[in-house]
């Protein structure tokens, strides 16, 4: 936890914003179109991003 909670502090310095959600889906954009991706939430919310990091966790 503590070597994650360092990488979202640096990225956090960059400008960079975090919405920890679970996701379903993805559908990804066109980035020569400059559309986002549209990701859908377990409860039924569209986001749109143009980056997407995704962390599955480990145990």
């Amino acid at each position: 936890p503590e070597m994650m909670q360092m990488f979202q502090q640096q990225a956090e310095r960059f400008g960079t914003t975090t919405q920890p959600r679970d996701i379903v889906s993805i559908k990804p954009g066109d980035p020569t179109q400059n559309k986002p991706h549209e990701l859908t939430t377990d409860t039924g919310e569209t986001v749109l991003a143009h980056t997407v990091i995704l962390a599955t966790g480990a145990t």
